[in-house]
């Protein structure tokens, strides 16, 4: 089985686990909302979590099981990916990291989130930014 602690893992060789069935989609996805939860307080990366993807990743651990050949349609399938928090999203704050926007939920989902979430990929969350992406950092 594969250890969900090793360092240096990449959305293939998760993506080789999911297939072999070592590891599930709602296993991968506990994993990273567990390190979020441990260590965002102080990193501040994660500005929303998905409080949906446990409820995504049980559905598509089902998919998988009733058709094993669904990576071949959906080559992202259950992987977890954090976005940038100036993609709209729906269902998620989309907030540029600036007060202005901080209670913005768009009506609609940005092409690169809808053709991630088409490839089978789940969003796990908004990561924080310089506000609306100017400058080079997110120090205060």
């Amino acid at each position: 089985m594969t250890s969900l602690n090793e360092k240096g893992q990449s959305l293939t060789s998760w993506r080789e686990s999911l297939i072999k069935k070592e590891i599930s989609v709602q296993e991968l996805c506990q994993f990273y909302l567990d390190q979020i939860k441990k260590k965002n307080q102080k990193l501040n990366v994660y500005l929303a979590t998905n409080e949906k993807i446990l409820d995504q990743a049980k559905k598509i651990d089902r998919q998988i099981n009733q058709e094993p050949k669904i990576f071949e349609k959906k080559p992202l399938l259950g992987l977890p990916i954090a976005v940038k928090d100036n993609f709209c999203t729906i269902n998620l704050p989309t907030t540029a990291s600036s007060e202005v926007l901080k209670e913005y939920h768009p009506p609609y989902e940005s092409t690169v989130t809808k053709k991630l979430k088409e490839a089978g990929a789940l969003i796990l969350g908004k990561t924080n930014m310089d506000a609306w992406a100017h400058g080079s950092s997110t120090e205060t």
